[in-house]
């Protein structure tokens, strides 16, 4: 909200989760028995994941509504959380991607990881990293 003037007055927003993809035609490594998955379970984990979405827009949609903005949440699958959203954004040629960042710096991230590293090697959307203050450094 705070950088808000920075997208004029009505910009489109979509908010952006990916969730791990547990579709057995996504997932060939996990082999035969796993692509056997029953309909009724499938359907299970497809109800805990939409649940789980929910769950994830639901306070930066209320945050975003008191604002006076609004946002479409997309729901994304993925095994890589920065493969799917890089993609999502060449794809609809975003204008510029905002996103989170934690803050570990080079060195964890070379150890844990980094979805806005893999986001940003990528694609070529501008990235605009966002970090709350104190979040941790190196």
């Amino acid at each position: 909200m705070d950088i808000r003037a920075l997208f004029g007055a009505e910009p489109r927003i979509e908010l952006i989760h990916v969730h791990e993809d547990s579709r057995p035609e996504r997932r060939p490594s996990q082999g035969l028995a796993y692509r056997a998955m029953p309909l009724y379970v499938q359907a299970a984990v497809d109800d805990a994941s939409a649940a789980a979405f929910d769950k994830a827009m639901a306070a930066a949609l209320k945050r975003l509504a008191k604002a006076g903005m609004a946002a479409t949440p997309i729901r994304l699958r993925g095994s890589a959380a920065g493969d799917a959203i890089a993609a999502y954004a060449r794809k609809r040629r975003l204008d510029v991607l905002v996103m989170g960042s934690h803050g570990h710096g080079a060195f964890k991230s070379l150890v844990l990881g980094s979805v806005a590293m893999r986001v940003a090697a990528r694609c070529d959307t501008p990235l605009l990293l966002i970090r709350e203050p104190g979040s941790a450094r190196d």
